[in-house]
């Protein structure tokens, strides 16, 4: 009553990194003090997997 939300749905943190993954050409990887270099082979299975 009176009472007027208006509520946007936006994509959650997961859903924004994978859409950025399937997009980017290349993607780093840090991970317990390596870094590695995916240029062109990464993919991005349908349930989000890289």
């Amino acid at each position: 009553m009176g009472d007027s939300h208006t509520w946007t749905a936006t994509p959650g943190a997961a859903e924004q990194a994978r859409s950025v993954l399937a997009a980017a050409w290349s993607c780093a990887v840090t991970a317990e003090g390596g870094r590695e270099e995916f240029v062109g082979a990464h993919t991005v299975a349908d349930d989000g997997r890289v």
